[in-house]
């Protein structure tokens, strides 16, 4: 073999080529099977300080988590202004464990802009690639998953009180679970 045949296929990068650290993760079992969860809530304040300690005492704790629930206000961003350095403290706080474990994320108030104008925050599509299944209108912040026989049904609490779409979301929710495949039934919301 010529000397140079091992560098032309040699796939070995120096850090700072574009390569990550290996992030593995498990697909979901097709029919039944019995998991673990971490369910997760209003850590929107002090995330790197107190939500960080949180979630690492919950990964501690809950022996093989196949997911993480978080159930809104995972940042407290105030008025109309976006706060790039919540969302960055809670990708760090989560660090490479949100990589690896699915996320089922309900969004909170505090996900969207402004108390009266409750506009989106630009940060929440950005951050999270979420079934197209929900409400009409509102299939960015409501949707479903179906994970080894557990149907996670994901609502939208603001909108529903402070944006008139409880009739609508109500309705989803009846012919979700009316159709559902699922053994277990679980209902996330802020």
């Amino acid at each position: 073999m010529p000397a140079d045949a091992c560098k032309r296929f040699s796939t070995v990068r120096q850090p700072g080529e574009g390569w990550s650290e290996w992030l593995q993760f498990h697909t979901p079992a097709e029919a039944f099977k019995p998991f673990n969860f971490i369910y997760m809530g209003d850590r929107q304040n002090d995330i790197l300080s107190l939500a960080s300690r949180s979630l690492r005492q919950a990964l501690q704790s809950v022996a093989n988590p196949a997911l993480i629930v978080h159930a809104g206000d995972l940042v407290s961003q105030r008025d109309d202004l976006i706060h790039d350095d919540q969302w960055g403290e809670w990708n760090q706080a989560g660090g490479y464990h949100y990589a690896m474990l699915p996320q089922v994320v309900a969004i909170g108030n505090h996900e969207y802009l402004g108390s009266e104008s409750r506009i989106l925050s630009p940060h929440w599509n950005r951050q999270f690639a979420l079934p197209d299944n929900g409400v009409a209108g509102l299939k960015n912040t409501t949707y479903f998953v179906d994970y080894q026989g557990v149907r996670f049904i994901v609502l939208d609490g603001t909108a529903a009180l402070d944006m008139g779409t409880l009739a609508k979301q109500t309705e989803w929710l009846e012919s979700r679970l009316k159709n559902s495949p699922a053994r277990r039934n679980i209902v996330v919301n802020h």
